[in-house]
């Protein structure tokens, strides 16, 4: 049987080995005697515990710290292992939101673009002039179509009418039954813009001349320079002169007159309003003095990089052009010479740039596309322009509709000549001046400088009540085009 104290020893192995020799202190002794004591229980009865408190000793005490560092590490093993499976299940869980989102994505664009296509199908149809491609249906008669195939995906397209516009919505779908819906705004209406000429005659800095029963009828006057008349020059409408110290004078007026002098006219019970003369005038309606000088305006404001750059659009002819009888015109750039003579009838189809001079004359005419309808378009020359002997410039038959003649030269005396029964037209020279003779009819006229003598007619009175309504056209209507600002997805 072994030494029981060898347990004591190996439980506390800082203590010495050696055997226990030489004298105790009392406290020793008591030690000794318990764990004698202890020894003999033990080995007498193995499986009976004592119940004296004073026999426990602290056997075991090293393997209780064992444990207490292997539950530790248990413990943290077990942590570690589960932040690192819940990382793995977050990891797993994005990578598959990620797929999921990404093919989510992919199926919104392929519907979206599916539907796109069904809009450019369906205005192609719109536009066309057979329906074979179109389920049967074409032009304005054209409603839309339903389940059409494009690519592994379908759209179903309708057109309604709204006014002058329609609204074409398409539905997209893709295989797995993704829809994405697209709706646009269509008009047979071109592209616009708007050119203010709010006077039957506009005049700048150099002056207007009228003599011998020249006549401007049932429209306001408007000029930044004087007005002489002779010979019975008649204006129908209200005078306002907006040069300091400016001067109508021996003119026959139905309307008012505003300028700071006011001389020799005839006034047939109309009012004047000056600021420093009024004299000679004869059967004044009313006399106002000391009136402020009317105030300064520009010249009508026309974009001529825009109509340049639509002109040029249609293509360039190099040198002069004569234009033969039934010949279309336009968009164009002319780079020499435009000439329409001999009763030759030409349509314009668009804007016309002609870098070098434009006449008319004996019996020709060059008339607007009656596809413009309301709208009007420009025919533009950077040299003088020269209407005369019957020549005529005519809208697309509209009321409203017109062919604005531009010259951008700096003549004075006639950048515009217009003779000789010649009519139609509005007539604009910025720069220069427009001479209007021999019984010649046009509708209105703006200029630095204007001379109208011999029975010429300016008739702003039964075709062109409201300047603001002119609209200038690069193309006529008919096409059906998308409208600015007019193309919107649909969640």
């Amino acid at each position: 049987m072994t030494n029981p104290l060898a347990g004591l020893i190996r439980a506390y192995p800082n203590r010495s080995s050696r055997p226990v020799t030489g004298h105790f202190s009392s406290g020793t002794a008591r030690n000794l005697v318990r764990i004698s004591r202890y020894s003999s229980s033990v080995f007498a009865s193995p499986a009976k515990k004592s119940s004296d408190s004073d026999s426990e000793i602290p056997v075991g005490i090293g393997s209780k710290r064992v444990f207490r560092r292997d539950g530790f590490a248990l413990l943290s093993a077990a942590v570690l292992m589960g932040v690192i499976l819940a990382t793995g299940v977050v990891m797993l869980n994005y990578a598959f939101s990620s797929r999921q989102a990404a093919k989510t994505f992919e199926s919104e664009v392929f519907a979206t673009q599916t539907a796109e296509a069904g809009i450019y199908k369906a205005l192609f149809c719109m536009n066309t002039s057979s329906g074979g491609n179109c389920g049967g249906q074409y032009g304005e008669n054209y409603a839309g179509e339903s389940d059409i195939a494009i690519g592994n995906g379908k759209v179903t397209t309708t057109v309604t009418t709204n006014g002058t516009e329609k609204t074409v919505t398409a539905v997209g779908y893709t295989g797995a039954g993704k829809q994405e819906t697209v709706k646009v705004t269509v008009s047979a209406s071109p592209p616009t813009a708007d050119a203010a000429f709010d006077y039957a005659l506009e005049v700048g800095d150099g002056g207007v001349f009228i003599s011998n029963n020249a006549e401007v009828r049932s429209g306001p006057i408007y000029s930044h320079s004087s007005i002489n008349c002779g010979n019975n020059a008649k204006l129908d409408g209200p005078v306002y002169v907006s040069a300091a110290n400016g001067l109508v004078d021996n003119c026959t007026l139905y309307g008012d007159i505003h300028a700071d002098r006011i001389t020799n006219n005839k006034m047939n019970s109309h009012d004047v309003y000056w600021k420093t003369t009024s004299s000679g005038n004869n059967n004044v309606g009313h006399s106002y003095s000391s009136q402020n000088t009317p105030p300064q305006q520009g010249l009508p404001s026309v974009d001529l990089p825009f109509w340049h750059a639509a002109a040029e659009a249609g293509g360039t002819i190099a040198g002069d052009y004569t234009a033969p009888t039934g010949s279309h015109l336009g968009p164009k750039v002319i780079t020499g010479n435009l000439t329409l003579t001999n009763n030759a009838i030409v349509t314009l189809d668009g804007p016309v740039w002609v870098q070098g001079t434009i006449t008319l004359s004996n019996n020709a005419q060059l008339n607007l596309n009656p596809s413009y309808g309301v709208n009007s378009t420009v025919v533009m020359a950077d040299g003088v322009i020269s209407i005369s002997n019957n020549a005529q410039i005519n809208g697309s038959g509209h009321l409203k509709s017109f062919i604005l003649v531009h010259s951008s030269s700096d003549n004075t005396d006639a950048a515009i000549d217009i003779s000789n029964n010649a009519a139609g037209a509005i007539f604009y020279a910025p720069y220069g001046g427009i001479s209007i003779s021999n019984n010649a009819t046009v509708t209105a006229v703006a200029a630095r400088k204007v001379s109208l003598s011999n029975n010429c007619i300016i008739d702003y009175s039964t075709t062109y009540h409201d300047a603001s309504d002119i609209r200038l056209a690069a193309t006529p209507s008919g096409d059906w085009r998308f409208v600015p600002n007019g193309w919107r997805s649909i969640p």
